[in-house]
């Protein structure tokens, strides 16, 4: 398998990091947007090749998968390329700037056959498919309500300088489309319900952003459970810090990304910690990547792919979300 990795950044690191681990992938090429850019993102990453022209990338029936990585408002044009051109495809997320982006790239994947996935990766926790497992189970007893966290504080400086800023790169949400998403992906995922509704209020640190620093949103789901979601990026002390936690008639279990290796089940009589493996660093993004190239090569991965299908699904969450914090209301997901 040859696989080319576009972008230059902190995903397009974490992805290269990953193809190396899996250890039977060529990853062909860096591709940047200029030749400077790829040079040295290709040297500082430990890879041999690098472009600029990712037009004779594409053209290369040698490559199997590509990983797009860049910012928000390229993921559209690229990841369209790409299916066009035969490659399967990986998709940092969101999946496009908006639902009618997402609308479009799930309707190429369909027409051209070949894996399409965006990175909502933490659903590949080994912990969170341990909960998965027990609530399936019937062991946990029926889960009533979902509450949690996602909380970063890079943001929090006035100063604070990233595309991510920009408006016009990253579309109409930042910290619900850039790290929101990751957490109801996951809860969907492990709950096997779907979010149908919101009430959602937002707000900004720093007016001068014109997008959301932070969010705080009632969730339904279509299997009745109710869910409650904060999520900021100026929360003072936490750099990455997510939990998900489900209450359910027998017990409750939490998972906390501080202890990534530990789930916590709550019974009336006490707390037991049920304690898997040392989970890397990467690791939720290793064992996505990892299944993603067990689809391709006709095996089962034995998780479900977030699928570009899935990903319009977060993109029609958010839309909702931003609907319901102008109207103060309720406000239907899209199906």
């Amino acid at each position: 398998m040859r696989a080319v990795v576009v972008g230059t950044g902190y995903a397009a690191a974490q992805h290269v990091d990953a193809l190396r681990r899996l250890g039977d992938v060529e990853i062909a090429a860096v591709v940047g947007r200029d030749e400077e850019g790829a040079r040295a993102a290709a040297g500082r990453l430990a890879v041999d090749g690098w472009t600029s022209d990712l037009a004779s990338v594409l053209a290369d029936q040698r490559i199997d998968v590509v990983h797009v990585c860049t910012p928000n408002d390229l993921h559209l044009p690229l990841a369209a390329a790409a299916l066009r051109a035969g490659k399967h495809v990986l998709c940092e997320k969101p999946l496009a700037l908006d639902v009618a982006g997402g609308e479009e790239l799930v309707a190429m994947a369909a027409a051209a056959d070949r894996l399409a996935l965006v990175c909502h990766n933490y659903r590949f926790f080994p912990q969170l498919q341990e909960l998965t497992s027990r609530l399936r189970s019937g062991e946990l007893g029926r889960p009533h309500l979902v509450r949690g966290w996602f909380l970063q504080d890079w943001l929090l400086r006035p100063a604070a300088a990233d595309w991510r800023i920009d408006p016009l790169r990253i579309g109409a949400s930042r910290a619900m489309a850039d790290i929101g998403t990751h957490w109801t992906d996951a809860v969907e995922t492990v709950s096997g319900q779907r979010v149908v509704a919101v009430q959602a209020q937002i707000a900004s640190l720093h007016d001068a952003r014109r997008r959301e620093d932070q969010a705080s949103l009632l969730l339904a789901f279509d299997g009745g459970l109710q869910g409650a979601l904060v999520v900021s990026q100026v929360a003072p002390g936490h750099r990455n810090d997510v939990e998900i936690a489900f209450d359910c008639s027998v017990a409750s279990a939490v998972w906390h990304s501080g202890a990534p290796n530990e789930l916590r089940i709550g019974r009336t009589g006490g707390v037991e910690t049920v304690t898997g493996a040392p989970v890397a660093s990467n690791e939720s993004r290793r064992r996505m990547i990892a299944a993603a190239y067990a689809a391709v090569r006709g095996s089962d991965p034995g998780i479900g792919l977030p699928t570009f299908a899935d990903g319009l699904h977060q993109l029609r969450i958010v839309a909702a979300a931003l609907e319901s914090a102008r109207a103060g209301a309720r406000v239907a997901v899209m199906s």
